[in-house]
């Protein structure tokens, strides 16, 4: 399995669907095979430990399926029944290296595993393990502990960034990069200028991250969580392989290293693993997946749940090119709905329906002067009456798709020091009201679907230890567009019913 931290560096190269025991959240007929071939065995150390909650993978040869499942208590897996033919198999457990086999699955087939000890397995580790092992014994580490998480962990996983080793000079030449390159990864310009923050703390965070992951011995106090067990351990992962984009010509069909050996470290999404991003199922098992990458076919693709088949469906963009998509999400009667950037510039992005049934794409465009759905970034969601939410430039649209209208719904607070306060995340709660995530300025906005107006909720503050950081770096945040080391920075939300529980950047 490709652990989901590590998938979000790839863009969801690969779509995950997770069941528990038999309960699944997709059809049951996706994991039935009418061959009934079981596939178990057990795991174990050189020590002869029995490794109980370590993930086992299955992929078929010529498929684009994997199958995971953990091992229970005794060191033990199971597989639900698979079609028989010839697997790969293969054992992932972080601080081990990775156990490979192959077996030709008939009727009933044994792979065992003993997995031997790994010197350096940092390169295993998620960023929330990595996070949790970088030390605050001291004032100043605490200090760049959270530094470090708050300027170099939003477009970045932390294993991505301290899979590596570098010394103070190889640090500091990564940072003088990471000072000018936006979230997307683009190069801003010679003359833009350089990210407040970072330039700031530059030479104080080479000096850190070379402790770290320098090329002598680690500062980090490497500290790994529990395996999962019990009822945690008896979930199903069924992965689907997606194309690389084939417009782009690339050698192989799909990433070459996909994130599914973890002793490879976390996969860079450069050579096309990119451009996946939201996942939806719809009534009859089948993903579909918003393309959040310029491409000349791809806005959105669909995922065949019982073949693993992909299709490409594209809505036309500017400039020759397909437009790009970001949220997607399921209404009550089995449409599914997503953001359309258009790529032309300005509030130019509008709604996208699909029918998965028809497998057919209708748009639909707010009026001229109302706010559109760009930027790309778009969170969309449906409330309790079955209308469509979507998160605009300066707020929020509520869409009927009965009528065919639009409400606009506009951010109280528009202007800000601390940066744009464009929407973000959103959620959909049963009363008909959108909630959505102004990210830069902790503000999250909430419409009065009765009186038709907005209204706004400011967070406090995240909790910051008095005095560990100076009137001066205090200023220096004040001045720029950079978010500070307190923000909350809430990104994504759930809204069941009348109750907003939202996901903030998370603790170091």
């Amino acid at each position: 399995m490709k652990r989901a931290v590590r998938m979000l560096s790839i863009a969801l190269a690969v779509i995950v669907v997770i069941g528990v025991a038999s309960t699944v959240w997709v059809p049951r007929a996706l994991h039935a095979a009418p061959s009934a071939a079981l596939l178990t065995g057990s795991v174990k150390s050189a020590s002869s430990e029995k490794l109980a909650g370590v993930t086992v993978s299955a992929k078929m040869e010529g498929s684009s399926i994997t199958t995971t499942v953990y091992t229970d208590e005794q060191g033990n897996y199971y597989f639900p029944p698979m079609d028989a033919g010839k697997y790969r198999v293969w054992t992932n457990a972080v601080s081990f290296e990775t156990g490979r086999g192959e077996v030709d699955l008939t009727a009933i087939k044994r792979q065992d595993f003993t997995l031997k000890p790994m010197a350096d397995f940092v390169k295993q580790m998620s960023g929330d393990e990595l996070l949790a092992s970088l030390p605050e014994d001291t004032p100043d580490d605490r200090r760049l502990k959270r530094v470090f998480r708050n300027d170099c962990t939003t477009c970045h996983q932390p294993n991505y960034i301290l899979q590596n080793r570098f010394d103070v000079q190889g640090w500091t030449a990564i940072l003088n990069l990471m000072r000018v390159i936006n979230i997307t990864g683009g190069y801003n310009g010679e003359d833009a200028a350089p990210s407040p923050s970072i330039e700031y703390y530059k030479k104080d965070l080479a000096n850190y991250l070379a402790r770290m992951r320098g090329p002598g011995p680690t500062a980090m106090k490497i500290k790994l969580p529990a395996r999962p067990t019990g009822e945690a351990a008896r979930v199903v992962f069924t992965e689907y392989d997606v194309p690389l984009d084939p417009a782009n010509g690339y050698e192989t069909k799909y990433m070459t290293n996909d994130g599914s050996d973890w002793s490879l470290g976390t996969p860079s999404d450069v050579h096309g693993g990119h451009g996946v991003h939201d996942a939806q199922s719809d009534f009859n098992g089948n993903i579909w997946f918003t393309y959040n990458v310029t491409s000349t076919d791809i806005t959105v693709g669909r995922v065949d749940g019982k073949t693993g088949e992909v299709k490409f469906f594209a809505v036309p963009g500017s400039r020759g090119n397909a437009s790009s998509s970001h949220g997607i999400t399921r209404d009550q009667k089995g449409f599914l709905w997503f953001n359309v950037n258009k790529g032309t510039g300005g509030n130019t992005g509008s709604l996208g329906r699909i029918d998965p049934d028809a497998q057919k794409i209708d748009v639909f465009t707010p009026p001229k002067g109302m706010t559109g759905t760009a930027p790309a970034a778009t969170t969309i969601d449906v409330d309790g009456k079955g209308k469509v939410w979507v998160t605009a430039g300066i707020g929020a649209l509520r869409f009927d798709s009965d009528t065919e209208k639009f409400t606009e719904f506009k951010s109280l607070t528009q202007t800000s020091a601390m940066g744009t306060p464009g929407a973000y995340g959103l959620a959909a709660d049963d009363e008909g009201n959108g909630w959505w995530e102004q990210i830069n300025i902790d503000i999250i906005g909430k419409s009065d679907i009765e009186t038709g107006k907005s209204l706004e909720v400011k967070l406090p503050p995240a909790p910051v230890p008095v005095g560990l950081f100076s009137a001066e770096e205090q200023k220096m945040y004040e001045m720029s567009s950079d978010s500070s080391p307190w923000a909350e920075a809430p990104r994504h939300d759930v809204a069941p019913r009348n109750k907003l529980t939202f996901r903030r950047r998370p603790e170091p």
